[in-house]
């Protein structure tokens, strides 16, 4: 398939020769038509293929638990987590996570899991001037906020 140059003004009006260039669909077998449809989801031929339904779906509310929970499990408990092959991949993906972090003295990889699932922490910065008063603050949407000059 050749890629197409895409036009340089997409809201200019298409020309003489750009209008002569453009090919309306013909009936019957066309190869740009699809007919089988849009392509189903992989998730849905993995269910097919292995025969379980994926359709359990977990809340923000219940994986927070379940992370909660996972961080206040002993060591070697959460070692049988990771090696356990009946057990979810969202619990090895935890489990394995909090053992390699404590094994490097870190909190980085545990630090991604939760930032994936929950989101960046916004954070704000803060101007404070030479007298020790704030004078202004910024949020992460780049938004300036103003104090008053008595620092309020």
């Amino acid at each position: 398939m050749a890629i197409k140059k895409r036009r340089k003004n997409p809201r200019k009006p298409l020309s003489d020769k750009e209008l002569a260039n453009l090919k309306p669909f013909q009936k019957g077998d066309d190869p740009r038509r699809n007919i089988k449809g849009r392509p189903k989801k992989n998730i849905h031929e993995l269910e097919e293929v292995i025969g379980i339904q994926f359709s359990i779906a977990l809340t923000k509310a219940d994986k927070y638990q379940i992370i909660e929970s996972m961080l206040e499990t002993p060591l070697d408990e959460l070692k049988k987590i990771a090696e356990n092959k009946e057990c979810p991949a969202f619990m090895v993906n935890v489990a394995t996570a909090i053992v390699a972090d404590i094994q490097a003295g870190e909190t980085t990889t545990m630090d991604r899991l939760l930032d994936r699932f929950f989101g960046k922490a916004k954070a704000d910065s803060i101007i404070i001037k030479d007298d020790g008063t704030v004078a202004a603050v910024v949020n992460q949407e780049s938004t300036l906020l103003i104090l008053p000059s008595n620092g309020r």
